[in-house]
């Protein structure tokens, strides 16, 4: 699926709001958890990391909410939560990625514009998961998308996925054995802009 970057968001090009007045910027964090809350798992994030990788949840702060994305039955999978609040997964690092010239309304339609597109049946562990939505979350808000290290570990399992289907499948069900030994999120809750 490729991204769909509309031409302007309240009348306004993307150009447009990236160079608005500096009094309607807001600054940007984006937030990295271990997957799940397993201690293994948080482990060997640790190893991974030395090689840029890692199997993590990630959300993007702004204007005081964040903001994921989460497979489910049906309807949108983008959820709001208050910022390293997921009872799911572990936080690990917050980093700052600059400021969004964006008012809170602005911001807000871009919500319901991914609301739209990030939708909780298409959820695919290695294809569409919550690292793509927060690379492209930051790109609609006028940043640099996600840190490549974020989205390597996808990448890497799709490419496996390719040469190895079952392998590929062995390591989806790893993880999502991982993800059912966590608690529910009890803080969070979907999008209904």
């Amino acid at each position: 699926m490729s991204c769909v970057h509309g031409p302007s968001i309240a009348g306004r090009s993307w150009a447009e709001i990236y160079r608005a007045p500096s009094g309607s910027a807001t600054d940007v964090v984006l937030h990295v958890y271990d997957l799940g809350r397993s201690s293994a798992l948080s482990q060997a994030n640790r190893v991974f990391e030395n090689v840029g990788m890692g199997v993590y949840h990630a959300g993007v702060e702004v204007y005081g909410q964040e903001w994921s994305f989460a497979g489910g039955e049906t309807g949108t999978g983008v959820y709001s939560c208050q910022p390293k609040a997921s009872e799911v997964h572990s936080h690990y690092m917050s980093i700052s990625m600059g400021r969004a010239a964006l008012t809170e309304p602005e911001m807000l339609d871009v919500v319901t514009s991914l609301s739209l597109r990030w939708l909780s049946e298409d959820y695919d562990i290695f294809h569409w998961n919550c690292c793509h939505f927060v690379d492209d979350f930051l790109r609609r808000l006028g940043l640099d998308g996600a840190p490549a290290w974020l989205l390597r570990s996808s990448d890497a399992a799709a490419m496996l996925e390719a040469i190895s289907p079952t392998a590929a499948s062995a390591l989806q069900r790893c993880f999502v054995g991982n993800m059912e030994d966590s608690p529910s999120p009890k803080q969070c809750h979907r999008s209904v802009l």
